[in-house]
């Protein structure tokens, strides 16, 4: 046991990562994942009423394509306001426990995402997806969702415009 302890430290200091030459790791560029602010928008007040009330939701959209954020953060009041308006036609649903049913808005997704393609003008957005209460999803429990790594538009509008800038000088 002990020469079998002895060979396999000896053989972890030979191929340890700092005696191997190592080529750096090229970043996989994932979907981006925008987060606007939330916003009021009508839910049932219980399961399949008529009733309505104004409720917090936090929405959480899905931008295939990187150079397409600037442009959706430019337009979030049009974002905010198609969603509203989709909720005023088609109230948000809510379970058993009178919270929005977040499987029946996941199943509604791609008709979200039209109507916001609609309001910006281009076919931008993939996908919507709407939590309960304006919550940011980087802090606390939300952080292991899988909308962790969701941005807000603050550092994507800094970041084009720094972009801009740099175009501009040169």
């Amino acid at each position: 046991m002990k020469h079998l302890f002895m060979a396999l430290s000896v053989f972890c200091l030979f191929v340890s990562p700092a005696a191997a030459k190592t080529e750096p790791l090229e970043e996989k560029k994932s979907t981006p994942i925008l987060q606007l602010k939330h916003i009021l928008a009508p839910a049932q007040t219980s399961p399949g009423a008529f009733t309505t009330s104004m409720r917090p939701m936090t929405p959480i959209l899905i931008v295939p394509r990187d150079f397409n954020t600037p442009l959706v953060c430019q337009r979030a009041p049009r974002v905010a306001e198609a969603l509203l308006q989709y909720f005023l036609q088609r109230p948000a649903p809510v379970n058993r426990r009178y919270e929005i049913d977040n499987e029946a808005l996941e199943k509604q997704k791609l008709e979200m995402a039209g109507h916001v393609n609609r309001a910006i003008g281009i076919k931008a957005v993939s996908a919507v997806y709407i939590f309960e209460g304006g919550r940011s999803m980087s802090k606390g429990v939300a952080a292991r969702l899988p909308f962790a790594h969701a941005t807000g538009c603050g550092p994507v509008l800094e970041e084009y415009e720094k972009r801009v800038q740099k175009i501009l000088q040169e």
